[in-house]
């Protein structure tokens, strides 16, 4: 009997890479490794599946799956997997009722790692959805009437700041225990990800194609590398004078504010820092007392 591997993810194109991963370079899985392409956005979708993928209860053909399931039972496929695909508005194990799956994995974010969802959902899926790219300020705010000062720098870098810390999906798509969990950012490092594969699955080397995968999607979050890499080092005092991006901004000033619960007066700090030991005695100067080195 076929064991059914469920993927459930949110935006961003995860749970599709995850996809071709197992089944092209675990054992056991009934996929093929082909000379892969990636899509114009650097989507995997094209990838064959073996299963339909799971919308939803009421757009799922159940007798097309057992058929399929049949099919692949009989040919001796040990594992296949099935993508669950809700919307990164639904992230309920609702689909367990109908596919009853033998395995499952999440692709789950925490605070720190929601500002990489939290773009990709618009400047990605949304744009596949209507077929034209727009910037993240064009998708959260669209109508620059709405924005107080649209052509100051520090008025849309807290509509960012404030879209960040307050929108509900924050909240979502945790860490569950009944599943083989992957953080978003863990599948930005090869090593981590094939590690975290590597405890349920017997999974061959597939560094080549996880190096052409990260290079064509490497534009998607290169915003969120730099910002984790200022945060990681706020205390070194490194220069970020040409980090000029305003939503890559708002994502240091929302670490401040998850880390130590201070917003950034943004009116009065108009001008972005030039080198995170300004940062670091902002925070002094609003009341952040940091243990001595």
């Amino acid at each position: 009997m076929t064991k059914v591997v469920s993927i459930q993810y949110p935006s961003g194109g995860f749970g599709h890479f995850i996809h071709v991963i197992l089944s092209a370079y675990c054992k056991k899985f009934n996929g093929q490794i082909i000379d892969y392409e990636f899509g114009i956005g650097g989507d995997s979708h094209s990838y064959p599946k073996s299963l339909p993928t799971y919308f939803g209860t009421a757009e799922f053909d159940v007798v097309q799956y057992q058929q399929l399931k049949q099919q692949l039972d009989q040919d001796k496929n040990e594992f296949a997997t099935i993508l669950i695909d809700c919307g990164i508005n639904n992230d309920s194990d609702e689909f367990r009722s109908v596919i009853h799956p033998d395995m499952s994995i999440r692709v789950v974010y925490d605070d720190w790692s929601w500002p990489l969802l939290s773009k990709l959902f618009y400047t990605r899926c949304m744009a596949a959805v209507t077929h034209s790219e727009q910037t993240i300020g064009e998708w959260i705010m669209p109508d620059d009437n709405k924005w107080d000062n649209p052509t100051q720098n520090w008025a849309v870098r807290e509509k960012f700041f404030l879209y960040l810390r307050d929108h509900a999906y924050r909240y979502s798509w945790r860490s569950n225990h009944s599943t083989l969990n992957i953080p978003i950012d863990h599948v930005l490092n090869y090593q981590s990800l094939s590690k975290l594969l590597g405890q349920q699955f017997e999974i061959n080397n597939f560094e080549p194609f996880y190096s052409s995968w990260y290079q064509t999607n490497l534009k998607h979050f290169e915003f969120f590398l730099k910002a984790q890499y200022v945060w990681k080092n706020l205390h070194s005092s490194i220069d970020i004078i040409d980090i000029d991006d305003l939503f890559t901004q708002a994502v240091i000033y929302y670490y401040i504010w998850v880390e130590f619960g201070v917003e950034v007066p943004h009116n009065t700090y108009s001008d972005w820092f030039t080198n995170t030991k300004e940062i670091v005695t902002m925070l002094q100067h609003h009341g952040v007392k940091f243990d001595k080195p």
